[in-house]
């Protein structure tokens, strides 16, 4: 069961960048089957009548951290609006976006990985 909760959540993250960083994009057929393979994870981890690898509150530990993307990415945008006086293609700015939309989902779908394999 642990590769399905690493699928979930490379499923969450996934859909979480594409949302956010407009950088993909999926045709909806894709994200249908993405979020129905997703929620089927989801009922069978609550539903299970056999001794889930993770327990309830770990998933949701790891789940809420998903979310974090979501807070790192409007917490970018405020700073970024605070320094709008700043010239947009100053490197800076390059690095920021890419330590916002790429290194930050890593790191959490890294960390989301060790956990499960722990």
């Amino acid at each position: 069961m642990n590769i399905g909760y690493i699928i979930f959540f490379g499923i969450i993250n996934f859909l979480i960048f594409e949302l956010l960083s407009r950088k993909v994009k999926t045709s909806k057929k894709v994200k249908f089957i993405a979020i129905f393979i997703a929620v089927n994870i989801v009922l069978w981890h609550f539903i299970n009548p056999f001794q889930s690898s993770i327990s309830n509150e770990e998933f949701l530990i790891l789940f809420i951290f998903s979310l974090i993307n979501i807070v790192f990415f409007i917490m970018s945008k405020i700073t970024l609006w605070m320094n709008s006086h700043i010239d947009k293609d100053h490197a800076i700015f390059k690095l920021w976006d890419i330590l916002i939309f790429y290194v930050v989902y890593i790191m959490v779908y890294l960390f989301q990985i060790v956990t499960i394999l722990k």
